[in-house]
């Protein structure tokens, strides 16, 4: 109708002294601000008519980020140049499956990449390729995944969390309820704990990834989850699509 609304913040990133945020804009398209030194300035804009879905920092001159349509770009926003692009899929598949989410580690080198197809792909960023292929474990869209000190964990529509350690080689996957599909999950900055949205109640289940043993359930979460996020082995945050979110502390329970 022609009314200002506020427009939505799709992701969000913090390197250094640096923020970075992916908001959306007119006609469908996304654009790119970074924040820093006080000052909030736009490094991608409509112009470029991308569909922009996530971005984060590679280090100070560039950014990674990924378009609906599972697209792949390394984005040097100080000279305004793209480094390179890619396509995320398998050489022999004829088109890319719809983006769900990325994470990228610790070390900012590798970036995973989850979507509809239900498999991962692990991209190298140095080399811009795609180096490794996780497969046939969700069978259904991926929502969420998160990539810590070499594990990975996915939320995936087909009410699987799955846990991969790329150092061990082995995968194993959770399941809460047979029906229920798994929006968010997230792992503490070790790996050695995960946390996955398990049920109708918006309730978390947090469980030892080595053992597989359940240690908690968060409740009180009053909508669907979008989002777990740890800020160390023992706190974590548990967002919604409202303006509050809850913080939980599993020491304290």
């Amino acid at each position: 109708m022609g009314d200002m609304s506020d427009a939505k913040i799709y992701n969000l990133d913090i390197y250094k002294n640096k923020i970075l945020f992916t908001a959306q804009a007119s006609k469908g398209y996304r654009e790119v601000f970074l924040y820093e030194n006080k000052k909030l300035t736009k490094i991608i804009s409509t112009q470029k008519m991308l569909l922009i879905a996530k971005t984060k920092f590679v280090d100070n001159n560039t950014i990674v980020f990924s378009t609906l349509g599972n697209e792949m770009y390394l984005y040097d926003y100080k000279n305004q140049k793209t480094i390179w692009k890619i396509d995320v899929k398998k050489e022999e598949d004829t088109f890319n499956s719809k983006f769900s989410d990325f994470a990228i580690n610790k070390k900012r080198d590798l970036v995973v990449i989850s979507d509809e197809s239900g498999d991962l792909k692990i991209v190298n960023i140095k080399k811009a390729k795609i180096i490794n292929y996780l497969e046939a474990r969700n069978l259904d869209n991926v929502f969420k995944v998160d990539f810590k000190n070499n594990k990975i964990i996915t939320a995936g529509q087909d009410g699987k969390c799955v846990f991969y350690d790329l150092v061990k080689n082995k995968d194993y996957y959770l399941k809460e309820k047979r029906w229920f599909l798994i929006y968010a999950a997230g792992l503490s900055p070790s790996g050695d704990i995960g946390a996955f949205s398990s049920d109708e109640e918006n309730n978390v289940t947090v469980f030892n990834t080595k053992t597989k043993r359940k240690l908690f359930k968060l409740e009180n979460n009053l909508m669907t989850l979008t989002s777990i996020l740890f800020i160390s082995e023992n706190e974590l945050f548990v967002t919604t699509d409202l303006n509050k979110f809850n913080y939980y502390n599993l020491k304290g329970n």
